[in-house]
This record gives C-alpha cells, structure tokens and sequence, in this order.
C-alpha cells in the first residue's frame, strides 16, 4: 500500500464516521484523520507481519527424501547385498559384521576370532570383504533389454 493509497482510506474512513465526530476544537478534524491514518498504518504493518514472507520457488526443488525410484533401488541393492551375504563362509559374514556392523577394532577381532594380530585380522577382513564383492558381480542381475515380437 502505498501512501496515497493510505491518505485516501483515512480520509473515506473519516467521513463514514463523520457523524461520530465532535470537534472539541479548531485543529480537531485534522487530528482526527491523522489519528485514523496512523491507526490503518499499524493495521497494514501488523498485516504484514503476520503473513510470511513471499519466496518465489525454483520450479525443481529438490526432495531431501528419497523418490519412489531412489528408495526402489536402494530396496534391491539391499536384497542383493543379503543374498550375497548368505552366499559367504559363515567365518566371513562374522567377520564383516564384527567390523562393519559392530564396528570393532582389528585388535578386538583378532582376539574375537583367535588371529595372530592385527595385520592377520586386517587380512582377514579384507579377505571377506572381496569375496562379497565378489558374490555381488558374479550374480548381479542383468540388465538386458527384451524386444518386443
């Protein structure tokens, strides 16, 4: 709103209310409507206010969840990652589990596992840790793409 804007509403608002008005003296009309200017200026600030700030958005906002297609995904790497996991030794779904899951120290799963040292559980883990990748390429699903007859 501007001030002209503003200057116009106060003085229509004095005259619906002109019959109320008792002036008291000879600057009291001219108080009267700066009175009402003043009043429906606080009536525009707390408007404002109370409104939120107006944002114009980007027409792509990017989601901080994942999409249907993100969580489906993630969804089948998880199932082949088990899969891949039951396919192992069970000393080396221990093993991974021990240091990625518990998150032990290769000190704590040399004494777990009864290993020599630490470079010897380091190993160890290591060991496990290819033989997953492994069992994942070696059965990732294909991606092939069917023609249609």
């Amino acid at each position: 709103m501007d001030t002209c804007d503003l200057t116009q509403e106060a003085a229509l608002l004095a005259l619906r209310s002109l019959s109320r008005f008792v002036p008291e003296h000879d600057g009291s009309m001219r108080g009267y409507v700066q009175r009402i200017a003043v009043n429906r200026l606080r009536d525009e600030i707390r408007k404002v206010r109370r409104r939120p700030r107006r944002v114009s958005l980007a027409d792509e906002v990017p989601s901080r969840t994942a999409g249907p297609l993100d969580q489906a995904v993630r969804n089948e790497e998880q199932r082949q990652c088990r899969l891949a996991l039951t396919r192992l030794r069970t000393k080396d779904r221990l093993l991974l589990h021990a240091r990625f899951v518990e998150e032990a120290t290769l000190a704590d799963i040399a004494r777990q596992f009864g290993l020599p040292s630490t470079a010897a559980a380091g190993m160890a883990v290591s060991r496990a840790e290819r033989r997953l990748k492994h069992e994942l390429t070696s059965h990732a699903p294909s991606h092939r793409v069917v023609k249609a007859p």
